[in-house]
């Protein structure tokens, strides 16, 4: 084989393995790219996030619109990132729509409080919006604790990587060098042998002649010299052809390797490892990295002063390097966040790592650019301890539960249990937390967050803190990986001022409840005696006065004045008349004597004369058999509504029934007048203008009963009353009577 073809063939061998190489380093960048894009996103995904719970925190301090505008420029911020040719965001995408409906529904809610509203409704509104917030706290901090394992696991994959291609190049170089060490071996013996073989040749000759007694010494020398030097000077030129070819390829070979090392992601340096560490070779990745040019970066102390101009920190930088070079351990040999400063005053955050060639006296360096990896672990760790804050400094208690153990919780947790510290709480079970009495419910709910992935919503339980004292808490639930287990997230929310209160309500409107009773029943007793004594002695006085006058009128004597006796005898009819209206307006005889059934026929027929009102009156009951308290509250529930009609209605036709229902009375006053919007009405009796109907409802609530009210413009107007009580009915079916 010739030493062209030798040559040729190794020539081809490196290129091969240069391709090899390149081929293998750009996949490797590639990956590289991607993993860090990943990071970079799922850091940038997180940041948002935060972003997003801070605007749900402002719902209640700016207008909801302004915030709602916000939110959803933000939230499709996210959902672009999320939304990537990425499989690491599928996990994201449902916690973001949970997100997403969430807060729109928050925003619906705080809509909702801006109305009009009664205010029990506007307290459940109140406490959903309350509830719907911790919901985006918690499935935001999911999100996020779901976006730092992305980011986590794309930087592990991206440093093996580095690893691998720091390993790669070293490997190359080492084979390139295996090869040309092994090609100059056989250059070397491709010169020599031939010399040999020639030189062996010219002996077998002059043993020849010696045998034969030839003597031709002069001419034997002369040949020999001659052939010595034909033969020495046909080795030097093929040797320096072969040179010249092998310094062209290594020139080749030299150009592909620096064009390598030129484009490789990797800034690479090497210098001597002599006193003076003079500089052999930089990359322009290397200067790009550290933003100073080749030609100012000649050795190792005007490097030191150009990247770390600060006199102290240079100096602890350049005794920390040096010394872990000296220890000629590779392992010590590895820096990572390094500042340094380019030529223009920029600050960068670089990896650098150091490969000892002692043998060869020369220092490969390597370094990666970090400053945007830096800037972004730097914003995590700014987001995570924000987050932590918030957790921390919650006003309601959390705690987490993991493997059924407490890891973590906040202050609030530990005033709540009256803990001095952590190490009070952290490891106790989540059963020794709550009172026995609520273990049941909580077994069934940590399953539904830990196997079925539900998050349970507020229910109210009860806690033991550390002195044995029980606190009414409303609890929430949730789950979330964590060290990859499935955690809880569980939220408490002491409620024991709100008991305290809705006792105290209930407390006071029972006691209002038992006042208005008082108050009603009060006024009809005053309205009794007024009647009774209107009866007894006003409209008796006017029925002897008349008696009076009938025996003037009839007395001969007084014959002149019978036209004004009888005058003055009209005058006391009227007036008695109007005393038994009153007394029976005031407080109607019948309804005592003969029940409501009676009473509602006189009402009505009464109402009918007066009024020009026609009523339909049903009912299966003939007499009623009740309390008279609950007679008089019946009674005078059934009449407000009707002069409510007469007021305001302007209805021609009533239809009223009283029938038997579920075991009790139900009474129902239909009319066919103008109608009214209920809400309104609701309003007019939260300010104050309206007791009518709202003394009605009060009275039928108060014997517990229920009532209803049905209205709208145009439509007419139903009450209903559903009574707890039974009334004795006919056993000869309804008894109807219509004006």
């Amino acid at each position: 084989m010739t030493i062209r073809k030798l040559l040729f063939r190794y020539s081809l061998l490196i290129t091969a393995l240069l391709a090899l190489a390149i081929a293998g380093q750009l996949v490797l960048d590639l990956v590289q790219k991607k993993e860090l894009q990943t990071k970079a996103v799922s850091d940038q995904i997180a940041h948002e996030v935060a972003a997003l719970v801070l605007l749900t925190n402002e719902w209640s301090v700016f207008h909801y619109e302004r915030i709602y505008q916000q939110w959803e420029i933000q939230s499709n911020l996210v959902k672009k990132l999320i939304n990537q040719n990425n499989p690491d965001y599928n996990v994201l995408k449902e916690d973001l729509a949970v997100l997403e409906g969430s807060f729109k529904e928050l925003m619906k809610t705080s809509s909702d409080l801006r109305k009009d509203l009664p205010i029990d409704q506007k307290h459940l509104l109140t406490e959903k919006q309350e509830w719907l917030v911790t919901q985006n706290q918690v499935v935001s901090q999911a999100i996020i604790d779901k976006t730092f394992e992305i980011s986590a696991n794309a930087m592990a994959r991206f440093e093996r990587l580095q690893d691998l291609s720091s390993l790669g190049l070293i490997l190359f170089l080492m084979l390139v060098a295996v090869v040309i060490f092994n090609a100059s071996g056989k250059l070397t013996k491709r010169i020599t042998v031939p010399i040999e073989k020639l030189q062996s040749r010219v002996l077998e000759f002059e043993k020849r002649d010696y045998k034969n007694g030839i003597n031709h010494e002069e001419e034997q020398n002369y040949l020999k010299n001659t052939t010595d030097t034909l033969v020495l000077g046909r080795a030097i030129n093929s040797m320096l052809q072969a040179i010249q070819n092998s310094v062209a390829e290594l020139r080749k070979q030299n150009t592909y390797i620096k064009t390598i090392l030129d484009n490789i992601p990797l800034g690479v340096a090497v210098n001597k490892l002599d006193e003076g560490g003079e500089v052999t070779y930089i990359n322009q990745q290397f200067e790009k990295i550290y933003g100073w040019p080749a030609e100012v970066l000649t050795d190792q102390a005007v490097f030191f002063e150009s990247a770390y101009p600060n006199p102290n920190y240079r100096r602890q930088i350049k005794e920390r390097i040096l010394n872990d070079i000296e220890s000629r351990d590779p392992e010590k040999m590895r820096w990572e966040n390094i500042e340094v400063t380019t030529q223009n005053g920029t600050k960068k955050r670089v990896d650098a790592q150091n490969i000892p060639l002692f043998e060869q006296n020369l220092m490969i360096s390597t370094v990666l650019d970090v400053t945007k990896q830096k800037q972004v672990e730097s914003r995590l760790i700014h987001s995570e301890q924000r987050y932590r804050n918030l957790f921390m400094n919650s006003p309601d208690a959390i705690f987490i539960n993991l493997n059924d153990k407490i890891v973590l919780a906040n202050k609030a947790f530990l005033d709540l249990m009256k803990a001095k510290n952590l190490k009070e709480v952290i490891g106790k079970t989540t059963y020794d937390v709550f009172d026995p009495g609520c273990h049941e419910n909580i077994k069934e709910r940590i399953y539904a967050v830990r196997e079925l992935g539900k998050n349970i919503p507020y229910f109210e339980e009860k806690i033991v803190n550390l002195k044995g004292d029980t606190t009414d808490v409303e609890v929430h639930r949730s789950g979330f990986l964590m060290e990859e287990d499935k955690a809880i997230h569980v939220i408490l929310h002491d409620i024991t001022e709100r008991i305290n209160r809705e006792r105290e309500i209930e407390k006071y409107q029972t006691s209002l409840k038992q006042l208005t009773t008082e108050l009603t029943l009060i006024e009809e007793k005053q309205r009794k005696e007024i009647a009774g004594n209107i009866h007894d002695h006003l409209s008796q006085s006017l029925v002897i006065s008349k008696m009076k006058l009938n025996d003037l009128i009839m007395d001969p004597l007084t014959e002149p004045y019978t036209q004004k006796l009888k005058t003055i005898k009209n005058h006391i009819s009227d007036a008695l008349e109007n005393s038994r209206n009153i007394t029976y307006n005031l407080s109607p005889p019948i309804l005592y004597e003969l029940g409501l059934v009676e009473t509602m026929y006189w009402l009505i027929e009464k109402t009918e004369r007066e009024h020009d009102l026609a009523i339909d009156f049903q009912t299966d009951f003939e007499k009623t058999d009740l309390p008279e308290t609950a007679l008089i509250l019946v009674y005078r529930s059934v009449q407000e509504v009707i002069y409510n009609i007469i007021k305001h209605a302007r209805a021609t036709k009533v239809n009223i029934s009283f029938q038997n229902k579920n075991g009790g009375a139900n009474i129902v006053i239909r009319d066919n007048g103008r109608g009214f919007d209920v809400a309104y009405l609701k309003a007019k009796q939260e300010g104050g203008k309206s007791f009518g109907l709202f003394a009605v409802k009060e009275r039928i609530q108060n014997m517990g009963g229920q009532f209803r009210l049905d209205s709208r413009p145009g439509g007419g107007t139903t009450v209903e009353f559903l009574l707890p009580f039974a009334i004795n009915s006919l056993t000869d079916g309804n008894k109807n009577i219509t004006g």
